[in-house]
């Protein structure tokens, strides 16, 4: 009795372990999805010439607005249950949209090549960083939110930064340091958002229309997460370049 008992427990344990893994696979495949979204949009406004429509302040700043009050709806509207699966990934995809919108100008500041390369070296770090996540036993709750305040910091600087560029007081190396911490920031954010991930499945408990919208969520977080990444490490290799 006592051996079926640890049986049926074993038995338990993989299939908890197999329903995760589906689930993390599920939310790579969603974030995959956005990238696709966002990498054809950006493309296809630009071999159009279309992106140029977008290329003025108040166009911008519209686009900033838009994704900003998406990431706030789906955050809030998943949170409390009340959008469903359909409407999650419309969302999702919807913002990746825009979010290609606003990119498709680093076609013109940016070689393609450069472009290809940045790319390589973020989904590679990005990867690493991500496994980390899914196999470590460490709680990273205080890990992540430190990367926060340390975020939070860095846009503030940031932002400081460029309003002394209008006054002439623009740091470039300063803006080199900038860089090279959101890389590491959102690296360490990585690892960070695939662990709560794993507790988004686990706290769904059974609830497959939350699970799914959770999974949507989860995609968005960690899609937020590599675009970042692949931005600053543009910016740094073109400046390499120059």
């Amino acid at each position: 009795m006592y051996e079926n008992y640890n049986g049926y427990e074993n038995d338990n344990v993989i299939q908890v372990e197999t329903g995760l893994n589906s689930y993390i696979v599920k939310v790579f495949v969603w974030m995959f999805i956005g990238l696709i979204a966002t990498a054809i949009s950006s493309y296809g406004l630009f071999r159009t010439g279309l992106f140029m429509l977008f290329m003025n302040m108040p166009a911008l700043i519209v686009l900033a607005i838009a994704e900003i009050g998406l990431v706030v709806y789906l955050t809030s509207a998943v949170a409390k249950n009340s959008i469903s699966t359909l409407g999650a990934k419309i969302g999702f995809i919807i913002y990746a949209v825009i979010n290609g919108i606003t990119l498709s100008s680093i076609f013109i500041a940016y070689d393609i090549g450069l472009i290809y390369q940045a790319f390589l070296i973020s989904a590679l770090t990005f990867g690493i960083m991500a496994f980390f996540g899914k196999v470590t036993n460490k709680d990273l709750t205080k890990f992540g939110s430190i990367l926060l305040m340390g975020l939070i910091g860095v846009i503030l600087v940031t932002l400081v930064n460029m309003i002394l560029s209008f006054f002439g007081l623009f740091s470039t190396k300063l803006d080199i340091v900038l860089s090279y911490l959101t890389i590491f920031i959102f690296l360490g954010l990585t690892a960070f958002d695939v662990q709560k991930i794993k507790r988004f499945y686990y706290s769904s408990q059974g609830d497959m229309a939350l699970a799914s919208n959770l999974s949507i969520l989860g995609a968005l977080t960690l899609y937020l997460d590599f675009i970042n990444i692949f931005i600053k490490v543009l910016r740094l290799l073109g400046r390499n370049r120059r």
